[in-house]
């Protein structure tokens, strides 16, 4: 369940095809892709959001997870995901579960929203400043501007002239799957808007690049 960012449109389209083709094969590849490109996801009664996580919530042989988040950011249920290399079997019934869930809940894609900028400053090695990301998302007249840095995530809102937030959530990476923290990524392609419900990845990498773990935000935007 590795992201990756900053997909051009054809590509993913030609993932969504190859993802339509493997899962009617019943390859668990296709699944994980399929649920990749749904999310973030919120429910039919747009009560509940669903995110794909890299977060295995503990649970042992799991790579991540499915983390379903009622409106207010509070964590329902987490359903873990096994790596197919690891186990194909218990793979396979662990996505058969994850998108059980979602076809009972009618979820669908939240609205997309567009990267206007971005910085990052990584921590590579000793000396190198902290670890920080800074991006502008939109979407119509709403402006959204994510701080990453100091393992804390920040976010202020402009809708129109009026100024929403900010909001500020603390990160705690476990250290056994980020033993070391190298830098941050919130990509527009993991992010999410329906009405005034905004989610957000956050994605932390180590000093090699590698994404390590994943953390999840729902904020409502008031």
């Amino acid at each position: 369940m590795r992201p990756r960012f900053h997909r051009p449109l054809g590509a993913t389209l030609i993932l969504a095809a190859l993802a339509y083709a493997l899962t009617a094969r019943g390859d668990v590849v296709g699944e994980q892709i399929r649920l990749q490109l749904l999310s973030p996801a919120i429910s039919g009664d747009g009560k509940t959001v669903a995110v794909a996580s890299l977060d295995p919530g503990g649970v042992a042989g799991a790579v991540g997870s499915l983390a379903l988040y009622d409106l207010g950011g509070n964590l329902k249920r987490r359903l873990p995901l096994t790596a197919a290399e690891r186990d194909p079997e218990r793979a396979r019934r662990d996505y058969a579960a994850a998108q059980k869930v979602l076809d009972a809940g009618g979820y669908r894609r939240l609205g997309r929203l567009r990267q206007q900028s971005e910085h990052t400053i990584v921590h590579r090695r000793i000396g190198d400043p902290s670890p920080r990301f800074a991006t502008v998302l939109s979407q119509g007249e709403l402006g959204i501007t994510v701080i990453v840095a100091d393992r804390k995530l920040r976010v202020e809102a402009m809708r129109a002239s009026r100024r929403l937030g900010p909001w500020t959530l603390q990160l705690a990476t476990p250290a056994a799957a980020c033993p070391a923290i190298g830098g941050y990524v919130v990509s527009p392609a993991r992010a999410g808007l329906a009405g005034r419900t905004l989610v957000l990845s956050v994605f932390v990498t180590t000093p090699d690049g590698s994404t390590c773990f994943s953390h999840e935000a729902v904020l409502t935007l008031k």
